[in-house]
């Protein structure tokens, strides 16, 4: 595990800060950058470097700050608050969290004086709820599959 995150700890002057965390699509490790609490995420798919490139262009603007990317190589600000989304969904707080949510994805899908990087399509994902559907009759996934992503 350490020869993935080693040529990203050594590019960017990074020490490990917490145990790893291991996804279908990812290898993440929580670092310090300096004093600088930080994720390291390194892609292991297509999919994955996608996003690593869209949280670049996005630089910071609803989403955590890039501080460094390079290749299937994402260094990006560490959430170190004591609020959860999840906790307070879980606590009463479920509208509170919701407009957190709802705030961010507005910036997120706000207008941006660059084009996005190349993102996946929408249709391959969301292809076996269109089939299922299609085998019921419904037809409500249609539109979600056929519109063009970047609209």
């Amino acid at each position: 595990m350490a020869d993935i995150f080693e040529p990203w700890l050594k590019r960017w002057s990074l020490l490990p800060d917490g145990a790893p965390i291991i996804t279908p699509g990812s290898h993440l490790l929580p670092v310090r950058q300096g004093d600088t609490p930080a994720m390291l995420k390194v892609a292991m798919d297509i999919d994955e470097q996608h996003g690593n490139r869209l949280m670049a262009w996005w630089n910071g603007d609803g989403a955590a700050q890039v501080l460094a990317h390079h290749e299937d190589g994402l260094l990006m600000a560490r959430a170190m608050g004591r609020r959860s989304l999840m906790h307070m969904a879980l606590n009463d707080e479920d509208d509170e969290a919701s407009r957190i949510l709802c705030a961010a994805l507005a910036r997120l899908h706000a207008p941006r004086e660059t084009p996005p990087p190349p993102l996946v399509e929408l249709s391959p994902w969301f292809a076996s709820l269109l089939s299922a559907a299609a085998q019921r009759g419904c037809a409500a996934w249609r539109p979600l599959c056929t519109e063009p992503a970047n609209r």
